[in-house]
């Protein structure tokens, strides 16, 4: 299996994103490996970005669209969608002036606020408000089924966080995030809720292992493409996979600054970092020359023999990819190429 590990995947989409899609479908539309993209950002409505990609073509159906909170919390988003009205028993309210959030009184006390701004008008958040101080005490987020997917508890009489509860779609916590109630919000630890037991970790890096640890199948090759996440890609505990670091242009401006002091001290855990240019390559070399096993997987026509000529700038791509990943020689209509090459 062929993971591919970055942050975030969204509708509006980045240079990294755009670039991580076509390698991940160029082989496996076309180097026929099975694969799998892995994002560790969080978003209730994942599920609309994915049926974007599919719809226009930017990934292809046999390509697994995963994420570590979808994957704790098992959602399918298939669920029946909640509608939720202004009334509230026993309440009475008031709009705001824009007429897409209210305000609930409980005789005369100022209790609860509704917001409503999303595309479709539905509800997008309520907060639960302590009547003698005007600040929320709890937020509770919808995603767009109308499903209460978040709970926000907060200092009291402040606006800083004090815990993030995380629900499946049957109303259960899976994940719980604790903080300082500071305005740094500093994260104190994270709770997972699973098989009846709640697994503790006292970071974000932490966690995020754990979760690609249960993710991942063992005899994998694993790209990650976002220096944040090097750490858990690295540490985590699967057996035979084997670990690629992909470099982007802008990170190799400034090899000293893109480069984090964990993955610049843990280079013999890296079985591979790739670079799109020879030229990158040279950099990435005299920023540090006792760096081994760098790969140059070709990203233009111009860096390749001109006899080649620019309609084989896929074909390049994939012939690295499959020297890099020792996998058999990918199908028509490269054939002609690989007999070549």
């Amino acid at each position: 299996m062929h993971y591919a590990v970055t942050s975030t995947l969204s509708a509006e989409l980045t240079g990294r994103t755009e670039a991580l899609l076509k390698r991940t479908r160029l082989l496996s539309a076309h180097g026929k490996f099975p694969a799998a993209i892995i994002s560790t950002d969080y978003n209730p409505d994942l599920n609309s970005v994915y049926k974007l990609y599919y719809e226009k073509a930017l990934i292809p159906k046999q390509v697994q669209l995963l994420n570590i909170y979808d994957f704790l919390s098992k959602r399918t988003y298939d669920v029946r969608e909640i509608e939720h009205p202004l009334e509230e028993k026993g309440l009475v309210w008031s709009a705001v002036e824009n007429g897409k959030a209210y305000r609930y009184f409980d005789n005369g006390k100022y209790v609860l606020y509704k917001n409503y701004e999303t595309p479709d008008k539905r509800l997008k958040f309520i907060d639960m408000l302590d009547p003698y101080q005007h600040k929320r005490k709890v937020r509770k987020e919808y995603n767009c089924a109308g499903l209460c997917h978040k709970e926000i508890h907060y200092r009291q009489g402040t606006v800083y966080v004090l815990e993030e509860i995380y629900l499946d779609e049957l109303g259960k916590a899976y994940l719980n995030k604790m903080y300082d109630g500071t305005s740094e919000q500093k994260l104190k630890s994270i709770y997972v809720f699973q098989d009846g037991k709640a697994l503790e970790f006292q970071s974000e890096t932490e966690w995020i292992r754990f979760c690609l640890g249960q993710m991942i199948e063992a005899h994998s090759t694993v790209v990650c493409d976002e220096r944040l996440l090097d750490r858990p890609v690295l540490e985590m505990e699967v057996p035979k996979v084997k670990k690629i670091l992909f470099l982007q242009h802008l990170e190799l401006n400034s090899v000293e600054h893109s480069f984090c002091r964990y993955t610049r001290d843990h280079l013999d855990q890296i079985d591979e970092l790739v670079v799109l240019t020879n030229e990158q390559k040279e950099v990435l070399r005299e920023a540090l020359p006792h760096i081994g096993k760098v790969t140059v997987i070709l990203h233009s026509p111009e860096e390749a023999d001109e006899s080649m000529g620019a309609p084989y700038s896929d074909a390049l791509f994939l012939q690295a990819w499959r020297s890099l990943l020792k996998a058999p020689k990918p199908a028509s209509p490269f054939n002609k190429f690989f007999r070549r090459a």
